[in-house]
């Protein structure tokens, strides 16, 4: 696992060529829409990304690729190249080289109609592409699209849209289900055929059964039920097709349980390789060879899937959970295998309509998770290893019933001195709160709420009197739209009472907008508590007894919130459900006035529905959390650097690379620095060729493109480099070459 890691590393080094931001998605891809060969294996459209696999390489291609989505639904290939086509029709041509791809189209973006799967071709330079309601053309060497046909024959393909598309020779065949029609085409000169949106110009091939599968025989046309693959040769038949009873391979019945579910083929491309043959299925990939047969369908490199929740460990990774009850640990470059967290259970939809932020962890790698009407669990090693579960049916237990042997909590979160975890649960009346030290030991304090239901909470210590203070999300029921407000419970530290929660006092704040808030961040740089609702975000300062709403987010359009976060520089993170993230700064240290940037898919999020986001100041990355993967953000300035050039810091200063090629590296870095630092580079005649401060250096690094004060490159030879960070100061020197 650590070789792969410092694989991994070295790749994304080499491919960032030390740029400041990095974008890393991370996809399971499935369900596959459509495949096609290429060049010794396969590539495939699914939800997550394009997928490429051969028996060389396995990876995936995302919208940090330039996709600017993931959920794509066919892919094509001709002479004049590769091309993917979006859920919704945006157009990508895959770059030379294979590595990335270009969009070269979004104009059957405003018609917000799907394509329908693996539903297009390519003949010369024109693309041929099924949509819900119509039927489009596009030319793929001068980059424009060229008509669209909404009705064939009798049928308006809105009413009866279209099931499959297939060209053999001149000819174009569009079935509609029940009905199928054939055109003959001027692929050469599609722009002069006028007749082509005349519903009149289309034949009637046949009536009255399905048309869901097209292929030829010879020339002899042939159309099946179900959609699937069809091939000849040497006599024998090679088959497959989603439902079917029987799958052929060499004219042989393929019996293997796994290509069947409930006696149905789960394969729909059969695509041949050599001697070997791809078999494909929305959620089956398989390896026919030598009578054999292999499955490939999982995707090593990440295995958990879709995520709805995320919370940072405190050596720079994230902890992921899923709805369907697993967890998985990432350091940043590889994930570890999902596990079970309570016996295969989950929170299911509950998560979604509930806002549910039920994982937590503490800085010795132990983790806290909720199922919904079960137990609190407490794990070891980054989630990896049950500790020991708390359950209403505990002889011992003190956590509420909502009804017999049946907890609920919206939320748990760390104690803020990461002695254990606090959970918020409810009650049949007001809900109680409950601690749980590291050790396993638990108490509960009834009755301390203002309502019954809860939602998410957040800690911190009082300064002054070292107190801590729980935040605590309520709501008149445990609907994530409800009406409700925020909870200030203060009490001294177990450590101080025997262990125990004791003597709470209650301030009740009025949600923002009257809302329940979903999600709450604490700024304790800032003294101010920040949460959103779905529909608005607002803030606590902590000596206020009111929660306020910011006046001006300029750039923050009408949106959905699911999560927030602060990161070190006090920029409120926010995840919506549809339009991605946004950063709010503050304008003059003011906490009404922000600026907004916008983060979508076209920046490199796998996803714009973001159901959770963390940030992780250990190693400068925001995790966020996608219904089909999890997307990994690395930036400078979301790095704690306060610590560096100190006694505790654990790593000195580094500079890299050494020697430095400006034409082939990006920046000379300077990394490990504190943000108080400044970094001064100087030529061997003691001249001050550059230096950096401040903003220059956020996040703990500074970046030299080996260019002078007149901004161009500095000659060839050696240079030296100081750090100078208050009493500190560190030095070294570098050969530039070019």
């Amino acid at each position: 696992m650590q070789i792969i890691r410092w694989i991994i590393i070295a790749a994304l080094s080499l491919s960032t060529v030390f740029a400041a931001d990095e974008w890393m998605n991370y996809a399971e891809p499935s369900p596959v829409y459509s495949a096609i060969p290429y060049q010794s294996g396969v590539l495939m459209a699914t939800a997550g990304g394009l997928r490429y696999w051969s028996s060389e390489r396995d990876m995936m291609f995302t919208s940090k690729d330039g996709l600017e989505t993931s959920s794509i639904y066919g892919v094509a290939s001709s002479p004049a190249g590769v091309f993917a086509v979006s859920e919704y029709g945006m157009i990508v041509r895959m770059n030379d080289g294979g590595n990335s791809w270009k969009v070269v189209n979004r104009s059957f973006l405003r018609n917000n109609v799907r394509l329908v799967p693996d539903q297009l071709a390519i003949v010369d330079n024109i693309m041929v592409l099924a949509f819900e309601d119509r039927l489009s053309f596009y030319d793929i060497v001068k980059e424009k699209s060229l008509l669209t046909v909404n009705r064939i024959g009798s049928n308006s393909l809105s009413i009866q849209p279209i099931k499959e598309i297939a060209v053999h020779g001149d000819e174009l065949f569009v079935s509609t289900g029940t009905s199928l029609y054939s055109r003959k085409m001027q692929w050469k000169n599609l722009e002069s055929d006028i007749r082509l949106v005349d519903p009149e110009s289309w034949k009637l091939v046949s009536k009255g059964k399905e048309h869901l599968g097209l292929t030829w025989k010879n020339d002899s046309l042939i159309t099946h039920k179900a959609y699937g693959s069809w091939l000849w040769c040497d006599g024998k038949e090679f088959s497959v097709a989603l439902d079917s009873s029987v799958i052929l391979i060499d004219g042989k019945v393929i019996k293997d349980a796994a290509m069947y579910s409930e006696g149905k083929s789960r394969i729909r491309w059969l695509i041949p390789s050599g001697r070997d043959y791809f078999l494909i299925g929305p959620s089956a990939f398989f390896i026919y060879s030598g009578g054999k047969i292999k499955d490939v369908f999982p995707y090593s490199a990440f295995l958990l899937g879709g995520a709805y929740e995320l919370a940072a460990t405190a050596d720079g990774g994230v902890i992921a959970a899923t709805t369907d009850g697993r967890m998985a640990y990432s350091d940043g470059y590889v994930w570890q295998k999902p596990h079970e967290v309570f016996n295969g259970y989950g929170n299911a939809t509950d998560a979604y309509n509930y806002r549910m932020k039920v994982l937590s962890t503490l800085n010795n790698g132990f983790a806290a998770y909720h199922v919904w009407g079960l137990a609190v669990g407490m794990y070891a090693a980054n989630g990896a290893t049950p500790v020991k579960y708390f359950s209403p049916s505990d002889e011992n237990s003190c956590l509420d019933e909502l009804q017999e042997n049946y907890t609920v909590a919206v939320g748990t979160t760390a104690a803020p001195d990461n002695s254990g975890f606090l959970v918020a649960t409810a009650a049949t009346s007001n809900y109680g709160l409950v601690y749980i030290s590291k050790n396993g030991d638990i108490s509960c304090a009834k009755l301390v709420g203002s309502v019954a239901h809860v939602g998410p909470l957040k800690a911190r210590i009082d300064e002054e009197t070292s107190e801590w203070v729980v935040y605590v999300s309520t709501r008149a029921n445990f609907s994530a739209y409800e009406s409700g407000g925020l909870d200030e419970l203060r009490f001294l530290p177990p450590s101080k009472t025997g262990g125990r929660i004791a003597t709470v006092k209650l301030t009740h704040f009025d949600g923002p907008g009257g809302k329940t808030p979903v999600d709450i961040a604490v700024d304790e740089k800032n003294s101010v508590v920040w949460m959103v609702s779905t529909d608005m975000i607002g803030y606590l300062e902590f000596q206020s007894d009111t929660i306020k709403s910011p006046q001006s987010t300029k750039g923050l359009l009408g949106a959905e919130y699911t999560s927030v976060d602060v990161d070190i520089h006090g920029n409120i993170w926010l995840g919506t459900t549809q339009q991605g993230a946004y950063r709010l700064s503050r304008v003059k240290k003011s906490l009404d006035t922000l600026s907004t940037v916008h983060f979508t898919a076209s920046n490199g999020l796998l996803d714009d529905n973001v159901l959770d986001l963390v940030i992780n100041p250990k190693q400068g990355m925001i995790w966020f959390a996608h219904e089909n993967g999890i997307t990994r953000y690395k930036r400078n300035d979301l790095k704690e650097a306060n610590h560096f050039m100190t006694d505790s810091a654990g790593v000195g200063v580094k500079a890299y690379p050494v020697p430095f090629r400006p034409k082939e590296h990006s920046f000379f870095v300077v990394d490990n620095i504190p943000e108080k630092a400044i970094v001064s580079i100087y030529n061997r005649g003691g001249s001050l060729i550059k230096s950096f401060r401040n903003e220059e250096v956020l996040g703990g690094r500074a970046e030299w493109d080996g260019t002078g004060k007149n901004g161009k490159l500095v000659t060839p030879g050696v240079y030296y480099w100081t750090v100078v960070a208050g009493s500190k100061k560190e030095k070294g020197k570098v050969l530039i070459i070019h």
